[in-house]
């Protein structure tokens, strides 16, 4: 990992009646520079929509602990753990266990139990304003809550409620009134969690006592300076959570920052390859708030058409998909959920509700993960979807449509580990589907980030063996300029992306490959270099 401090010199703190607090660069940074690193204020286990049946989380590490475990609770206070080292971890021992044990407080089974994990954040919080009372006061309490807004969904005012009826459980068993419920504050400590807090899922390898096991490791963190982080959606920042138990943050730029210009990150960083349509109500249902960033105010997006749909009225009147004067339907206002979608032909006039929008797409969204669901060979999955997205593309979406990319990350991914396996044609499908990622995600997310630093790599890889291939029985002394030419782009790629994973922390198995991944393409790069040097052409 790259273990450059942080410069707490190169931002300052302004403050807007639209943004609130926000930094801005009060330098030139350059990409890849770290701006923020920080431990969390407070941290706490969290649900995953993607793990149904989540089980108890282990309030030290914050991992799912197992079904089967049989040492699954801490000796002192009886709440859950993996094991007696994880109940030593701070974020328990010096919470809750301490407050538990001393109340006598028992683990048992809540009122709200899948509210267990929100419910002890909040007790976090309020532990802190004992403990430490100014950074409750002069930090936590500074965060935005959305508290007005937050009561005007009924979801939210009735999460709240149960909430309150999990604390009030708890304080029922202490043996005295060790803490105020003031559910003014708790509804807005609440609504700090769910505007502020920084989520994460990693599957992890931990190796203990000789033994490696797999975990799903899913934190919630507030921290005191890079929530004040503005949020786009074409981000300038990136931000990741190193390994449990620790959920040290780093904020690092992506790309050049212009001193007096706002550093910004995306709050979710798997979002940035959706559709204004999906952002908006994800941000508006999670974060409280409607973004008009000037990508979400473009019908375009940049030129990306990342949600377009095709005009059935234009196909059928120039008479085929392909033809490059096809148009599409945007909509009319980007930032209005509700908005009208019209054809961008002047002289055509036709309109969709977005209803009929969604149902277009979610058409093609259901065959999608009926295909990743089903329990199909590598080769069978990606014929599905190779047909899926032939079909979807000719008949209805715009070639950097949301689901396509998704469909062209999925082929990508499954067939990521046998590249060196690929035939000829199926190498092309890999390299095409690669570079309409790369192409797109040049536009929407530049610069130096995990997802795009990946790709990078399976690019070059990729690249490496259609070299390799043509290049057997060729004699590369006569060749060295057709050997540049192919190299060249090899060796900026796997540069690029091992720029950014050097960067990573080697023992966060966010990804279980990353070390690996640094150690290859370290290879790689240094090969590279070799060969352009050895053929005298300099870069």
């Amino acid at each position: 990992m790259d273990s450059k401090p942080q410069d707490k010199n190169c931002y300052e703190v302004k403050c807007s009646e639209e943004l609130g607090r926000y930094l801005v660069a009060n330098r030139d940074i350059s990409p890849l520079e770290v701006v923020i690193r920080e431990s969390p204020l407070v941290c706490a286990p969290a649900d995953d929509p993607n793990y149904e049946d989540m089980g108890r989380m282990c309030l030290g590490c914050f991992a799912r602990i197992p079904s089967n475990s049989t040492t699954s609770s801490c000796s002192k206070c009886g709440w859950p753990v993996c094991d007696i080292d994880c109940q030593t971890i701070s974020h328990h021992s010096s919470n809750e266990c301490e407050f538990f044990e001393k109340q006598k407080i028992s683990f048992k089974t809540l009122p709200f139990q899948h509210l267990l994990n929100e419910t002890i954040f909040i007790l976090r919080c309020i532990l802190l304003k004992q403990r430490n009372p100014v950074a409750f006061n002069n930090v936590i309490l500074k965060f935005e809550h959305h508290t007005q807004v937050r009561m005007e969904k009924p979801d939210c005012v009735e999460k709240d409620k149960k909430i309150l009826a999990n604390l009030s459980e708890i304080q029922a068993l202490s043996n005295s009134k060790w803490f105020d419920l003031d559910e003014d504050e708790i509804i807005q400590i609440s609504g700090i969690i769910n505007v502020n807090a920084f989520s994460s899922t990693k599957l992890e390898d931990e190796c203990r006592s000789r033994r490696v096991r797999r975990r799903v490791t899913i934190c919630q963190c507030l921290y005191p300076t890079a929530t004040l982080l503005a949020h786009q959606c074409v981000p300038n920042a990136t931000w990741t959570l190193s390994a449990s138990p620790h959920f040290e943050q780093t904020i690092r730029t992506t790309v050049p920052i212009k001193k007096g210009e706002m550093i910004a990150i995306a709050y979710a960083p798997q979002e940035i390859m959706w559709p204004t349509l999906q952002r908006l109500i994800s941000s508006n249902d999670v974060a409280h708030f409607i973004c008009h960033c000037f990508r979400c105010q473009d019908p375009t997006e940049l030129g990306s058409f990342i949600g377009a749909i095709k005009c059935g009225k234009c196909v059928r009147d120039i008479g085929g998909c392909e033809n490059e004067d096809v148009r599409f339907l945007l909509p009319n206002n980007p930032i209005d959920p509700e908005s009208l979608w019209s054809c961008q032909n002047p002289n055509c006039g036709a309109t969709k509700t977005v209803e009929q929008v969604i149902k277009t797409v979610h058409q093609i969204e259901r065959r999608f993960n009926r295909i990743k669901n089903s329990v199909y060979s590598t080769q069978t999955e990606i014929s599905e979807l190779e047909e899926l997205y032939k079909e979807s593309l000719e008949n209805c979406l715009h070639k950097n449509h949301y689901l396509l990319q998704e469909i062209s990350l999925r082929i990508v991914n499954r067939n990521s580990l046998s590249i060196y396996c690929l035939d000829s044609d199926d190498l092309e499908r890999f390299l095409f589907h690669c570079n309409s990622i790369l192409n797109l995600s040049s536009v929407l997310s530049p610069g130096f980030c995990r997802a795009r630093a990946l790709i990078q790599f399976y690019t070059g890889q990729a690249m490496m063996v259609r070299a390799r291939k043509y290049m057997k029985g060729r004699d590369s002394a006569d060749n060295k300029t057709l050997l540049y030419n192919m190299f060249s782009p090899i060796y900026k790629l796997q540069k690029d992306s091992y720029s950014y994973f050097k960067t990573e922390d080697e023992n966060d198995n966010r990804h279980r490959a990353v070390k690996g991944y640094n150690q290859y393409v370290a290879c790689l790069v240094e090969e590279m270099e070799e060969c352009l040097k050895a053929m005298q052409i300099q870069e």
